[in-house]
């Protein structure tokens, strides 16, 4: 598969990334990161029902063709899940367990998805997707104000971090970056580039209301990273945010904790 570029509207950008960054108007434009050449799924080399994701390594699930997910294996339906996102972007799901056929090849994945409410999960069927192996993993602690990343289950990138204010919290729980890509204005709210989270926005009312996306990104008031003044969105330094960009793909788990 090729890698690809998109080129995102700033429509859909102002809906579903409302609750990142400060008031003000800025036009966005952003293009996708390019993409990884997927391979073909493939069982664990146990081939036995087992833990997708820990703490060393995450498996991420691209979808190839449209499908609905389950409840259970071959169960009531769920949610339709197309190959595209909601940002127009390739859809990504972060796997947890599966189940295999007798002959060893995986024919049902249980996978977190970019729905709400927050952390859902449901069961993709194997011929709707491909499957890679990714091994970072964010743990983002809202007290602490920080941005960890591991590689290996090793701490490769610690960074300062504001998160979303008392009126705007920033979402808790487990989730998984499902896009990413580069923001042709970095001097705008969002920095140089966003990282997308399969998670949504639980404010109780206002403009920046339960349902709007969650995300990782720059900003251009450096002076709330260390502080909760965001509208929802975790946000970092720019200067510090192409490294992360380059180290947390598709699919990375992002764990977010008061």
């Amino acid at each position: 598969m090729r890698a690809v570029r998109r080129l995102l509207p700033l429509a859909v950008i102002a809906l579903v990334l409302g609750a990142c960054g400060q008031s003000g108007k800025h036009r966005v434009t952003v293009s996708a990161a390019p993409l990884p050449t997927i391979t073909a799924s493939a069982p664990p080399p146990a081939c036995a029902p087992g833990r997708l994701t820990t703490q060393r390594s995450a498996t991420v699930l691209h979808v190839i063709s449209a499908f609905r997910a389950r409840r259970s294996p071959g169960g009531s339906e769920l949610a339709r899940i197309s190959p595209l996102n909601r940002f127009g972007l390739p859809t990504t799901l972060l796997a947890l367990e599966a189940r295999f056929s007798r002959s060893c090849l995986p024919t049902w994945y249980r996978a977190k998805l970019p729905l709400q409410p927050n952390g859902i999960t449901g069961w993709v069927p194997a011929w709707a997707v491909a499957s890679t192996r990714v091994s970072s993993r964010i743990v983002a602690d809202i007290s602490a104000r920080t941005l960890v990343l591991y590689r290996d289950d090793r701490r490769v990138l610690s960074l300062r971090a504001g998160f979303g204010a008392d009126l705007t919290p920033t979402p808790i729980g487990s989730f998984y970056i499902d896009a990413h890509w580069r923001v042709s204005n970095a001097a705008g709210p969002y920095g140089p580039a966003v990282l997308a989270i399969a998670a949504y926005s639980e404010a109780p009312r206002g403009r920046w209301e339960r349902g709007v996306a969650a995300a990782v990104h720059g900003t251009n008031a450096p002076w709330t990273i260390g502080r909760r003044a965001s509208h929802g969105c975790i946000h970092v330094a720019n200067a510090e945010l192409a490294r992360l960009l380059r180290l947390a793909p598709d699919g990375t788990p992002i764990m977010i904790r008061a």
